[in-house]
């Protein structure tokens, strides 16, 4: 039981399913009316992908267990961090395929969720039965103009959620978009969470490597 609701983590490592992967973030805070909830799934492009994603996911949590006070602020510097990482890291690998890299993050504070994204990643949102989705790369490919590690200068996406009991983020790495409609996913993510995370793994089951992480708000 997470600050708020449930959380339930799926992924796919090399064909292989696992509970976790490098650059997934699951990071409670606090206690009570102040708890908060950082949550994280990062992308790469390249073999060295593990490595990548576990720089994203340092930059991310190290900017959440810094306690800014102002939460976009610290969303974006962690993203920024993450990026110039990876820019250094790339200017450094002469003869190697450079790493494009993708971030997709919520903070949780009671019923208020900030998601932010930058470079390839899935975010959606059922409330009300109405799916939304947000990002800046949703059609499955990496966008090397905005890419983590490519890009000059990168464009984080910012949504904000006032989510009531029972609606549920779903964060996802990009394979899952090609598999899935609007409506299956909308049914999907309406099911008891351990069903939606098994219809889930049905739908990437044939995939490499995928992450996600299901949160469902005032859950028990």
């Amino acid at each position: 039981m997470a600050p708020g609701g449930r959380v339930i983590n799926l992924s796919i490592v090399n064909r292989t399913p696992r509970a976790t992967c490098p650059g997934m973030v699951v990071q409670e805070r606090g206690r009570g009316a102040s708890a908060t909830l950082l949550l994280a799934v990062a992308e790469a492009t390249t073999k060295s992908r593990a490595q990548a994603c576990e720089t994203i996911a340092a930059a991310i949590q190290g900017a959440h267990k810094g306690g800014s006070t102002a939460v976009t602020t610290m969303l974006m510097e962690g993203i920024q961090e993450a990026h110039r990482a990876l820019l250094g890291g790339n200017s450094q690998a002469l003869g190697r395929e450079p790493v494009a890299a993708g971030i997709t993050c919520a903070f949780l504070k009671g019923p208020q969720a900030l998601l932010a994204q930058a470079g390839p990643g899935l975010a959606y949102c059922l409330s009300g039965g109405e799916l939304s989705s947000s990002g800046p790369d949703l059609g499955g490919e990496a966008s090397p103009s905005n890419a983590l590690g490519i890009a000059r200068n990168i464009h984080i996406h910012l949504t904000r959620y006032e989510l009531e009991p029972g609606d549920t983020l779903l964060l996802a790495t990009s394979p899952l978009a090609p598999l899935v409609s609007e409506a299956p996913l909308r049914k999907l993510l309406a099911a008891e969470m351990e069903t939606a995370a098994q219809g889930l793994f049905r739908l990437v089951r044939d995939v490499s490597n995928f992450a996600a992480i299901l949160y469902r708000h005032g859950a028990p």
